[in-house]
């Protein structure tokens, strides 16, 4: 086990998760989303379309796209999509259902799979993103094929440049490796100018991301 290490193949590595969870939160925010194609049923009651046989739903202020084989959606309330693909810039999101709610500003994703040129085989049972708290959490057999990590619980907070990781877990990057095995088991990742990981993680720290993984 070791801590406190860097290198620059961890450093570009590391920086990766940063961008990750920087997309994840962006892609919550459809503040201008209209439908570029599939078939829709308005229920005039509740003002709730549906569009059964899947479609296309795009966000051009922020340059988002969604596809899935259905979606449903209330203007200014909710978006829910199955088989979803989220595309932007920066890489893709897929799921196998996905939910935002544009009261507090919260993505729901369930069989998580993030890809780009840059980050591979990124995976993981669910995933929540936390926009107004620039917040992103992927929970249940966290993988990533580069950098290497194997996990229970990733916690990245965007706004302090920090990324927890909780639970067992094995993470390399470059010359830098760390394993935990216990259930309380902890790595901070901090991205500075020269990105550190520690298993000495402090104590409130901890404390705030913690519970941010307890919200899902």
């Amino acid at each position: 086990m070791m801590s406190g290490i860097s290198s620059s193949t961890m450093k570009k590595n590391a920086l990766l998760l940063l961008a990750v969870s920087t997309l994840a939160l962006t892609a919550g925010r459809f503040s201008s989303f209209s439908v570029e194609s599939g078939e829709q049923e308005l229920d005039l009651g509740t003002g709730v379309t549906t569009m059964p046989k899947g479609g296309v739903l795009v966000d051009n202020r922020n340059g988002l796209r969604l596809e899935g084989s259905y979606i449903q959606f209330k203007q200014e309330e909710f978006i829910r999509a199955r088989n979803a693909t989220l595309r932007g810039s920066d890489g893709n999101f897929a799921a196998t259902s996905l939910e935002y709610a544009f009261r507090g500003e919260q993505l729901r994703l369930s069989g998580v799979r993030y890809s780009s040129s840059a980050v591979k085989g990124l995976t993981s049972n669910s995933g929540l993103g936390l926009l107004a708290e620039n917040v992103v959490v992927l929970k249940g057999n966290v993988r990533s094929q580069d950098p290497q990590l194997e996990a229970n619980t990733l916690v990245i907070d965007t706004a302090r440049n920090q990324a927890l990781v909780l639970g067992g877990f094995s993470y390399k990057d470059g010359q830098s490796s760390f394993k935990g095995q216990r259930d309380d088991s902890a790595l901070l990742i901090e991205f500075k100018s020269r990105p550190t990981a520690t298993t000495k993680v402090p104590a409130d720290v901890l404390g705030r991301l913690r519970s941010y993984a307890n919200k899902l």
